[in-house]
């Protein structure tokens, strides 16, 4: 957008971009929104279902075969090293066209989406003072964020030299890579296994309802299999159930994508959605973490056998997961997770001796054969060694504290006793920590002026909910390894009924419900 252009501009010359590209959009569809809730596509009458809402031409995408950059390879090798940068590929395109401007054949579509979208590993400022920063310190999602940083530098980096190779102009800087690859990660369409990722006009002015509420399906990214040449060459979207007038139409950007997915690709959360995983590092497996002083207690075994773990077994995931995909808030083990705690469980007797020697057989021993092919059961639960476990899950915990709010914990009453620790205790601090975050989710909430039930949360208190929900997730299995992992039902009649364990915090869900509507 220029700065002598206002949003009703902007939206007027991209409809009529539109319609120069042969986009058609259905008469009531129209463009929405606000500073507060952004752009939206919202029906001004009833729209059945079975209806064709848009058809977007691949040839008005912007694709890597469509774009400006493309024309800039020269020969055949250009174009293939092009090609070769893969998803690297969309984002560099997508910065040479906001590089040339008003040149762009794009230019009145990109000039209707944000410069940058708000997404976490996009922020152009971050500090450890950072509120977000704050929030998301020893989740898991912000170790997929060091990951995905890491990551997009080395993407930039191969952009640069394939423009000092093949392309006599600058290369883009890795702000306006960045900004860039914010648009392709929020917005990216698949168009079809030919030319893989697009940006497609119009189709990504829609939000996402999870939970089967997409108002419609894509039609034209796939052709029969093996027929390379079959693809149509529009993408639809066809209403698949009944709209009203009035109502906001919505996407699906995948209803398989937990709040952590959510948020680290688009910069939103649901309020009836949850984390699916708390992943463990692997420096904290290997006791590189930076809690140097603090009592590793049955941990010891646990770390001397991480570094065996990886280096042995290819994609080996330690998390923990819940249970199951309906509504269960059970938590377990990843296999990889399960398979760490049991050897060490049967390890930590070991002397010194057995460990400093080649003891890599004995362990694979000491695996079950299928640990690492089945969902883990009850059974496998009962054989790992309770003091290894909460010894784990203390240590995780820790990750999402400083230094100076572990001692202000450590002050009062420390988590370890004369090296053993005090489960009661470590209960009611990590209970103090998810109570923060409701108190400081309220209070975001009475800042903001109250919506209709909305679609999520963004930015602070997305990060806040994500640490809400993982140290949910640390705490729901504490206290189910106090329960000793007994399978629920199947007592024969004459067995006496154990006496029931009073609960040490209700872990139902948070009591907060915020209903503030998505950013786009």
């Amino acid at each position: 957008m220029r700065d002598d252009e206002d949003d009703d501009d902007v939206e007027r010359s991209f409809n009529a971009w539109t319609k120069t590209r042969d986009i058609i959009v259905h008469a009531s569809l129209r463009l929405d929104g606000d500073d507060r809730r952004g752009r939206r596509v919202v029906a001004t009458n009833d729209v059945p279902c079975g209806t064709l809402l848009c058809s977007i031409p691949k040839a008005s995408c912007l694709m890597t075969s469509t774009s400006a950059l493309a024309t800039l390879c020269a020969s055949e090798r250009a174009k293939e090293a092009l090609w070769m940068l893969e998803e690297a590929a969309l984002v560099a395109c997508v910065a040479y066209e906001r590089k040339i401007g008003s040149k762009s054949a794009f230019a009145r579509y990109l000039g209707i989406v944000p410069r940058r979208e708000a997404l976490p590993g996009c922020r152009e400022s971050e500090g450890e003072d950072d509120e977000v920063s704050r929030a998301l310190r020893g989740t898991s999602v912000r170790l997929t964020l060091e990951d995905d940083r890491e990551a997009m530098e080395e993407d930039h980096a191969r952009v640069v030299e394939f423009y000092e190779e093949h392309v006599k102009v600058p290369p883009p800087t890795l702000n306006e890579f960045i900004e860039a690859a914010s648009l392709v990660a929020s917005r990216a369409f698949f168009v079809d296994e030919k030319e893989g990722q697009g940006m497609v006009p119009f189709a990504d002015m829609f939000n996402h309802r999870g939970n089967g509420g997409a108002h419609f399906d894509v039609e034209g990214c796939d052709a029969e299999e093996g027929d390379q040449d079959a693809y149509p060459d529009a993408l639809r979207l066809v209403s698949c159930r009944d709209i009203a007038r009035g109502e906001e139409v919505f996407n699906s950007f995948g209803d398989d994508h937990d709040n952590a997915m959510l948020y680290t690709k688009y910069g939103f959360v649901e309020t009836d959605g949850r984390i699916e995983q708390c992943r463990l590092s692997s420096n904290f497996l290997l006791g590189t973490d930076r809690w140097e002083n603090i009592p590793k207690g049955a941990l010891g075994t646990f770390y001397a056998l991480a570094e065996w773990f990886l280096e042995e077994y290819d994609g080996i995931e330690f998390a923990l997961e819940y249970a199951c995909e309906d509504s269960s808030e059970d938590v377990t083990m990843t296999a990889g997770l399960l398979a760490l705690c049991y050897v060490a469980t049967m390890c930590q007797d070991k002397p010194d001796e057995w460990w400093e020697s080649e003891f890599s057989k004995e362990v694979d021993k000491m695996l079950p054969r299928d640990i690492f092919h089945r969902a883990p059961q009850v059974d496998d639960m009962k054989r790992i060694d309770e003091d290894i476990l909460r010894e784990l899950i203390a240590h995780r915990f820790l990750e999402f504290l400083t230094r100076e709010e572990y001692e202000r914990y450590d002050g009062k009453q420390s988590f370890w006793s004369e090296g053993t620790l005090d489960i009661q205790r470590l209960v009611q601090v990590m209970a103090q920590e998810m109570k923060q975050c409701e108190e400081r989710l309220a209070e975001l909430d009475d800042e903001k002026e109250k919506a209709e039930p909305g679609l999520g949360l963004a930015g602070t208190s997305a990060a806040i909910l994500i640490r809400y929900q993982e140290l949910q997730m640390l705490l729901t299995l504490l206290l189910r390894s106090l329960s000793g992992f007994e399978e629920e039902g199947g007592k024969s009649a004459d067995e006496k009924p154990k006496k029931k364990k009073a609960k040490l915090i209700d872990t139902a869900g948070p009591r907060y419900g915020p209903t503030v509507y998505i950013s786009k």
